[in-house]
């Protein structure tokens, strides 16, 4: 297992990886999870589930969960052989057919040009999930994962798309190259695990948001860095430190956002889930949870009016459009939406800021820290 981890890490041998770091902070992204699933999946013919990777944290768990189930599936496969299963085959009822997912009805209602019924339904699931109305409902805010480690200062604090890509490991790539140089971990936004409670207001959302953050930061200067809509909750986080906690950012970096407009880019909304509908396999498949939960954000989303922020503002706009060519699609670009923003841009388009041009995401970033004054 070591031996592929280090190949898609692209280290030289097994001996370059240390069994016991986090995956995440290891550099993994949900691709290179999946990766190494497969791998694993071929080498002992198991079948383990899509996120096996980031739910066993280290190689050094995921190894004893991959002899746990070596072991039983010889065990189920030794029974079966003992009670003669392997006779008779040729009279097995045929398999039943799948059955219809969320995902299914969502991307099915996506490509017949039905986006807002498909909204509907996710939000109507997200409507029977648990719930809370302040951080005071939850036994405990959702734990920062750390991504990366360094002596430099300000921390990175990272928030992702509430789309259903989102999750702590969609910044793992970005902090992998702030290792060495600065410490970077992600703020989880509730909902997306299986059980997980949903807020019932952006008020609850970013209220435990802003929890989570102050435990991150551990008293340490701090930026937040909130990429696509995952931005406009960085915004409101900050605002809501500096106003209410007295501890606010030292900075906020805004990653390709838009800003909220009540809908008046449908176009380009379509666009941006046909371009996440394309990365689902790489996540195995979107579940009920994570679906329902872009559901439920999306839904608080669309009069949230941006937040002003007093700390500095840097706004990374791409350089490259992710949506063809058509009606609707002709204002592609993020824009910063207060003049003091200050704009930078990326040979990127919305999806590759944080994939293959991530280094080039960094290294704005990093320039910027370095031309700001040092808290």
């Amino acid at each position: 297992m070591l031996e592929h981890a280090a190949r898609l890490l692209g280290h030289q041998g097994a001996g370059d990886v240390d069994p016991e770091r986090d995956f995440l902070e290891a550099g993994f992204d949900s691709v290179g999870a999946l990766e190494l699933r497969n791998a694993l999946n071929e080498a002992t013919g198991l079948r383990l589930p899509p996120m096996v990777v980031f739910s066993n944290k280290t190689p050094a768990d995921l190894a004893g969960f991959v002899a746990e189930e070596f072991t039983a599936h010889l065990s189920r496969a030794e029974a079966e052989t003992g009670t003669g299963a392997g006779a008779g085959a040729g009279s097995r009822a045929p398999s039943a057919p799948a059955p219809d997912t969320v995902s299914d009805i969502f991307r099915g209602a996506v490509m017949a040009g039905r986006l807002e019924e498909g909204f509907e339904v996710l939000t109507a699931i997200a409507r029977v999930r648990p719930s809370f109305s302040s951080a005071a409902d939850l036994e405990r805010v959702p734990a920062p994962v750390k991504l990366a480690d360094g002596p430099g200062r300000p921390r990175l604090l990272c928030l992702s798309t509430p789309m259903a890509t989102g999750g702590v490991y969609q910044h793992a790539r970005l902090a992998s190259h702030f290792r060495g140089v600065r410490q970077v971990s992600a703020i989880p936004l509730s909902g997306f695990l299986p059980g997980e409670p949903l807020p019932v207001s952006i008020d609850a959302a970013v209220e435990v948001l802003a929890e989570s953050v102050l435990l991150a930061a551990e008293g340490e200067p701090f930026v937040l860095v909130g990429y696509s809509a995952g931005g406009i909750f960085a915004a409101a986080t900050a605002h809501r430190l500096e106003t209410v906690a007295g501890a606010g950012p030292y900075g906020v970096v805004l990653l390709d956002t838009y800003e909220s407009d009540g809908g008046g880019r449908a176009g380009l909304a379509k666009e941006l889930v046909f371009g996440m509908l394309e990365m689902e396999q790489a996540f195995g498949g979107f579940d009920s949870a994570r679906l329902s939960t872009m559901g439920r954000y999306g839904e608080l989303l669309v009069d949230m009016p941006p937040a002003r922020v007093e700390a500095p503002v840097l706004f990374v706009q791409c350089q490259e459009s992710f949506a063809g060519t058509g009606e609707g699609l002709e204002d592609w670009r993020a824009a910063p939406w207060d003049p003091a923003h200050t704009l930078r841009t990326v040979p990127a388009d919305h999806f590759s800021i944080l994939e293959n041009r991530a280094a080039e995401t960094a290294r704005v970033i990093e320039d910027w820290l370095g031309s700001t004054p040092r808290p």
